[in-house]
């Protein structure tokens, strides 16, 4: 087939596939809380074309809705987001004065001062939206994890022997190739092949250094101000201006500009310094210090008085491998553990018993891990409750719902609570830096409600970076759903659909515009 005839046939796809969307979303009747048909209409059009990269259309919808309804904070906060994926900052800048000036809305001030602040001189439009963090959770994986470590979760996904000996490795778990190879602190880490168990990786090449940082470019200014230390300079032979800092006791190698930026795309290397050299004096022959806070699903608070019992299984009848461990005054935990995978139960008075995994790695002195617990469920009610990491910064629970009388809702950051007959909502908990939870309680089962999670600064690397959710259902085991690198989710995540109380995994890409309403 020639390259005409496949461009031809793209574009006749193209076509149909936007005939097929048009249709769709016009038969879309999810219902804004005090808005009107024709309004919600036009919101779901917009983000439908916006969660497919159709700007233009995104811009139309979004500015009709503005029409229909002149105060509604999440119109104008739509179009400016809509304005700065083109590129227009300008615009986005004005439509957020428009809405402020109409509304009074402090949001609005706060994205426009924000916008206006970062819009002096000439600045990328996705760096303004998407502010740099250093992945914490990623680096103290990747600076204290053994080959068995990393196997504990999972398998590999790839492994391919080099011809020097050395073995490449990709895991789910890290969005980059690990590279296991014999050195002189680890001289029998490979063995015709064979990864020991114990062997650490001489570095990780990161698929997107963005992964680590929040986002490239990046300069070294950014890198101090998050508190990177060690910053240094250099000249590769082959590959230009390099530049080297620490992080959580690993080494960090980028390729950079001659004003130390890392741009997009940058050729890096990470190596776990510290580690390396523990693993070449032996180890560290004594137990990891584990620690880390208990929060309330609802108000992200820390709790105290929380029970944890570590248990070498899922099996937690028996003894558990260590002294029962209560949280203190501050809702803080602290516990001594050799290295390995263990399943901890947490309990408390109100609060749902409940089980999740820790892990101790190899070589690290302390590990950090923040649990989730909730409060006991009402009769008549579930819990839904979203955890991820560092990245995206900004994740969002919906609901996407039907009752049983016709009535079509949304439930998100932007309506806050839905009520209908026997039926309500809340969101009781956004949370819009990383981590969690993010935290939504539904009353009463009479229609089918559909649980989406969205990448608010559409980053595209949901899937690379994981998330779970956990659903609490009455008189049933917590179940916990987990997005992993292979799902194909990039900016929307499907989870689950609970009709008339009963749930249903889904746990792929939300890819169905007309599930906005579930029949």
């Amino acid at each position: 087939m020639t390259s005409k005839r496949r461009a031809a046939l793209l574009i006749a796809a193209f076509a149909a596939i936007a005939l097929i969307v048009f249709a769709i979303v016009y038969s879309l009747g999810v219902r804004n809380a005090g808005g009107s048909d024709i309004f919600s209409q036009c919101i779901a059009r917009a983000e439908l074309y916006y969660s497919i990269g159709d700007y233009e259309n995104a811009a139309l919808e979004y500015r009709r809705a503005i029409e229909e309804n002149d105060m509604s904070v999440e119109a104008y906060e739509g179009l400016s987001n809509t304005y700065i994926a083109l590129g227009d900052i300008s615009s986005a800048i004005d439509i957020l004065q428009k809405g402020y000036d109409k509304t009074g809305h402090p949001h609005l001030q706060e994205l426009l001062l924000s916008l206006q602040n970062r819009s002096e001189g000439t600045v990328a439009s996705e760096d303004v939206v998407i502010e740099p963090a250093i992945n914490y959770t990623l680096i103290r994986r990747i600076g204290g994890s053994s080959y068995r470590d990393y196997g504990y979760k999972a398998p590999p996904v790839s492994s391919e022997v080099q011809s020097d000996g050395s073995v490449f490795v990709r895991y789910q778990e890290v969005p980059g190739l690990m590279v296991f190879r014999n050195s002189s602190q680890q001289p029998a880490a490979v063995e015709n092949g064979i990864i020991s168990d114990t062997a650490l990786p001489e570095e990780i090449q990161l698929d997107d250094i963005a992964s680590l940082l929040g986002r490239t470019p990046i300069t070294s200014k950014e890198l101090e101000d998050l508190g990177v230390t060690t910053l240094l300079q250099f000249k590769d032979p082959t590959r230009g201006d390099m530049l080297q800092f620490t992080i959580s006791g690993c080494t960090v190698i980028a390729a950079c500009d001659k004003e130390q930026t890392i741009p997009k795309g940058a050729y890096n290397r990470i190596i776990p310094t510290n580690a390396l050299l523990l693993a070449a004096n032996g180890g560290l022959g004594e137990l990891t210090i584990a620690r880390g806070s208990i929060i309330d699903a609802q108000t992200g608070n820390p709790i105290e008085g929380i029970t944890l019992r570590f248990f070498e299984d899922e099996d937690t009848s028996g003894d558990p491998l260590v002294d029962p461990v209560v949280t203190d005054s501050s809702g803080e935990y602290e516990v001594g553990l050799p290295a390995g995978t263990y399943i901890v139960e947490l309990s408390g008075d109100g609060y749902i018993t409940t089980t999740k995994e820790i892990v101790i790695d190899e070589y690290v002195t302390e590990t950090v891990d923040d649990f989730v617990v909730t409060k006991d469920l009402a009769q008549g009610e579930a819990r839904i409750v979203l955890e991820w990491g560092a990245q995206p910064r900004d994740l969002d629970s919906y609901i996407f719902g039907e009752t049983d009388n016709g009535d079509r809702f949304r439930l998100s950051r932007w309506e806050g609570s839905y009520s209908s007959g026997d039926i309500s909502m809340e969101l009781d908990l956004d949370d819009r830096d990383g981590f969690g939870p993010e935290t939504m309680t539904i009353h009463g089962f009479s229609g089918k409600y559909m649980f989406v999670v969205a990448d608010y600064e559409v980053t595209g690397t949901m899937a690379a970076n994981g998330a779970t959710v956990t659903v609490y259902m009455p008189g049933k085991s917590p179940v916990t759903i987990t997005l992993d690198s292979g799902s194909g989710v990039e900016n929307a995540w499907q989870v689950c659909t609970i009709d008339h109380g009963e749930l249903t995994i889904d746990n792929k890409a939300y890819d169905q515009p007309s599930s906005y309403a579930p029949k």
